[in-house]
């Protein structure tokens, strides 16, 4: 397979993951909105994983899925 990208000089300019990865972002289940809403900023990302107690992803949370439910909460403090 190597021989096969022997003829292509562009593929040389490429980067690999390492060359642009960041410190890996993540919540666990039992972290209020606050911790994932800080996690989002602070990691300059508009998802971070949510892992259980082992450490498994076990979901996702987004920029959305915050504000739908903060939106929600202050519907229900204010009826």
């Amino acid at each position: 397979e190597a021989a096969l990208l022997d003829g292509e000089p562009d593929l040389d300019r490429l980067v690999n993951a390492a060359d642009v990865m960041r410190p890996p972002v993540a919540v666990r289940l039992r972290d209020d909105l606050n911790i994932a809403l800080r996690a989002l900023l602070d990691g300059r990302v508009t998802k971070v994983p949510v892992l259980d107690d082992e450490g498994a992803v076990v979901g996702l949370v987004d920029e959305a899925t915050i504000a739908k439910a903060y939106l929600r909460e202050q519907t229900t403090q204010n009826e």
